[in-house]
């Protein structure tokens, strides 16, 4: 279960302490029991309260009874090494879109009539 919802984590275009503060409804911070089964239920993942808090202990590592941030994004951050690789594939993919410009526009109004079509 941690697996599907990391998997929805990274699908989602929203940055990850912004998905954390719509679990933390009251903003303290934490996310209570009752605000991580909530926000699980409007998931519609299907699981049952019992699941829900197998799913709530497996994220709360030190066992206090609510995640906190560090918890949350341990579970479902991105690691710095899945980080780089995004970054470096970012920079490959602008690199070979400035390639493919400058071998097709020979001036700035190519690049604008290209730009007008799209």
């Amino acid at each position: 279960m941690i697996e599907k919802m990391r998997g929805i984590m990274k699908t989602s275009a929203r940055p990850l302490q912004e998905i954390f503060s719509e679990f933390d409804v009251d903003g303290n911070g934490v996310v209570t029991a009752v605000e991580f089964r909530n926000a699980i239920r409007k998931l519609n993942l299907g699981l049952s309260s019992k699941e829900i808090d197998q799913l709530m202990m497996r994220i709360d590592a030190n066992s206090d009874g609510m995640i906190d941030y560090n918890e949350f994004s341990s579970k479902f951050g991105t690691s710095n090494q899945q980080s780089q690789l995004m970054q470096e594939r970012g920079k490959e993919k602008l690199a070979q879109l400035k390639e493919l410009m400058t071998l097709h526009m020979n001036s700035v109004v190519d690049a604008f009539r290209y730009v007008s079509r799209i």
